[in-house]
């Protein structure tokens, strides 16, 4: 990732937030700058979109991530987040973020807006894939059916 590493700092773990502190920095007004730097440092991984639309994708998504963190389906001291605006092999590129174990690194759980024409998709839709369990889960339908899921575990 491109955080910089701050070792005395204990919300940042191998330079990355742990979500609680992530949560905190976004009310707080901490990711509000436009500049590449900001938008590296509240977590855009990857993209295929223009630098200049990072900040308008990341209004759009930040408030899911908190949605996400508030239905208590992982610790948030024990993982971190990141962005990607996905280039699919069909249609236009689409943002996701996904949740990480902060210990192995491993995605715990990827939430994707998809939109229409991506992946050959009829319909603009959010989805979930859930890794928590040995057993993939994946859900599709508006952000509401995502949260009830969410909610549900």
């Amino acid at each position: 990732m491109f955080r910089e590493k701050k070792n005395n700092n204990p919300d940042v773990v191998d330079g990355e937030y742990k979500l609680s502190a992530w949560v905190r920095k976004y009310k707080n007004g901490d990711f509000n700058g436009n500049s590449l730097l900001v938008q590296r440092d509240l977590g855009w991984y990857d993209w295929w979109c223009k630098e200049e639309s990072l900040p308008n994708r990341f209004k759009a998504l930040a408030p899911k991530v908190v949605e996400a963190v508030e239905a208590n389906v992982v610790d948030p001291d024990k993982h971190y987040v990141f962005f990607k605006n996905v280039c699919p092999m069909v249609g236009p590129t689409y943002d996701s973020f996904r949740i990480c174990d902060l210990e192995t690194g491993k995605v715990q759980l990827c939430f994707s807006h998809v939109l229409k024409g991506s992946h050959n998709s009829e319909h603009t839709h959010w989805e979930l894939d859930d890794f928590r369990s040995a057993e993939k889960k994946e859900i599709s339908g508006t952000w509401r059916d995502i949260k009830k899921y969410l909610l549900s575990k």
